[in-house]
């Protein structure tokens, strides 16, 4: 099963099943981008913020944006 089928709900599966899918897409793209594993966690934390706070992460990406481009 790949990342499309799990998110549009093509196939019903479980929270754990789920979690698996996602972890190991995850390591996939760590290991594809070779980032250590905190960089991986500080991301990851950083996501779960995004989905805690959208409208805080935004700005803080929009003012990084900002900054890089100067």
């Amino acid at each position: 099963m790949d990342l499309e089928e799990l998110f549009l709900g093509k196939q019903e599966i479980s929270a754990r099943e789920k979690k698996d899918i996602i972890s190991q897409n995850i390591r996939q793209c760590q290991n594809h981008l070779q980032i250590s594993d905190k960089q991986m966690q500080g991301f990851m934390e950083f996501l779960e913020e995004a989905e805690a706070k959208p409208k805080k992460v935004k700005k803080i990406i929009l003012s990084r944006m900002r900054l890089s481009q100067k």
